[in-house]
């Protein structure tokens, strides 16, 4: 089982897997992003890119962690935005598509 991710219902779904998996991909970005926006500030400029993922647009069963992380991560992308734009600090997310790995072919041979 990988940290970053793991496929169960989400009343089978490990409680240890999920904090795993939010902190990994959402808390991640807010240590990150709030020990960057001080210096970005002293300089006057800077830019903010989160990855999130197609799941942070479209849910699919069995990956509730990930899947809340991935919504989260655009809120925060959002509500930074808006926080920081008047200091000349742009954020944004990236949300790319599948890319095709080990986990994701287990996970596409799964659902067929």
């Amino acid at each position: 089982m990988q940290a970053y991710n793991y496929v169960a219902p989400v009343e089978e779904f490990p409680p240890e897997k999920w904090d795993a998996i939010v902190a990994i991909n959402m808390s991640s970005s807010f240590h990150t992003v709030r020990a960057a926006i001080p210096h970005m500030k002293k300089q006057g400029w800077g830019r903010i890119i989160n990855i999130a993922s197609a799941h942070g647009l479209v849910a699919s069963p069995f990956k509730s962690a990930y899947v809340t992380a991935k919504h989260g991560i655009l809120g925060f992308v959002k509500t930074i935005a808006l926080e920081v734009a008047q200091d000349n600090i742009t954020v944004n997310a990236i949300c790319p598509g599948y890319v095709l790995t080990p986990l994701v072919e287990k996970q596409i041979v799964a659902m067929w």
